[in-house]
């Protein structure tokens, strides 16, 4: 869940020349970005298995040790950088879309590289599917019955799209103008969207929205695992809903992206990734620059 390029290079041609006359040209060392540098602005946040935060970056995906212990950032996870546009994850799965980067892995096809996946925690990327074609700005996983279902909004058309079977196929539903999607824990069919006009509910699968009334603006959206929503707002506080909307506090610096764990709100801001468990009454740091 996130705020808002990058395209491949023309470096092939540069290639060309440096092989030139030569039987086998030296392997060029790939172009590196420290973590602090990677971290600057972050656009999507998610918790693995292990209770690490996993965080999208403009040079690939990055791991802060668990909630309770804070530590230093380490990535990209598999070597793999790239523009990681959206990110989500689902048991032992990651998912990410986003742009290629001149330091990319073959896999990550440009200019959009459509759906990547790791799986089994062993942090390889493969290329699930629409790849060179599609670029989703929000990613989200709902996990029914051990079944997952993934949802996508497309960056360039606005149309939320659909896959029941881990990112391999995929059907198109509504098009919206929208910033973020969450759905709903334990209902695959239910799915939430950061509309300019408020936020948007759908109950068929992403097919068609209405507009919640009784809600505040919100930019990004997630869901506690008891099916508590949270918000971030564009006036820099923290949005809860139980029952009904609740305002809390407000984040420590400009939001960029957040997540929810179990009992958890965490946020990447300009500052650094906090965390609050009371609504922002008190902001633990987890990590600063």
């Amino acid at each position: 869940m996130k705020t808002r390029h990058r395209y491949l290079p023309a470096l092939l041609a540069l290639g060309g020349l440096l092989l030139a006359g030569c039987t086998a040209a030296p392997q060029q060392p790939q172009p590196t970005v420290n973590a602090a540098a990677a971290l600057a602005h972050i656009h999507d946040l998610a918790i693995d298995q292990q209770n690490h935060i996993l965080i999208a970056t403009h040079d690939g995906i990055y791991r802060l040790p668990p909630l309770a212990g804070g530590g230093t950032p380490t990535g990209p996870l598999g070597d793999a950088h790239f523009d990681a546009m959206s990110f989500t994850s689902s048991g032992d799965t990651m998912f990410a879309s986003g742009h290629p980067s001149p330091a990319s892995p073959e896999a990550f096809q440009a200019p959009n590289i459509g759906v990547m996946r790791s799986t089994g925690g062993n942090d390889d990327w493969t290329n699930t599917s629409l790849g060179g074609k599609v670029d989703f700005h929000a990613l989200t996983t709902a996990r029914v019955d051990a079944a997952t279902t993934i949802y996508g909004l497309d960056a360039a058309t606005g149309q939320v799209l659909r896959s029941e079977d881990s990112g391999n196929t995929w059907t198109s539903g509504a098009t919206i103008d929208a910033m973020d999607l969450a759905a709903q824990p334990g209902k695959a069919d239910a799915l939430y969207a950061t509309a300019r006009a408020g936020i948007a509910i759908s109950t068929d699968s992403g097919k068609s929205f209405t507009i919640d009334t009784t809600a505040p603006i919100l930019n990004q959206i997630g869901f506690s695992t008891d099916g508590t929503i949270y918000g971030t707002g564009p006036d820099g506080y923290l949005w809860q809903k139980t029952d009904r909307w609740q305002r809390g506090e407000v984040f420590p610096g400009t939001p960029q992206a957040f997540t929810v764990s179990a009992n958890e709100v965490i946020v990447a801001t300009d500052r650094g990734i906090f965390s609050t468990a009371d609504l922002g009454n008190q902001w633990k740091a987890l990590w600063r620059p």
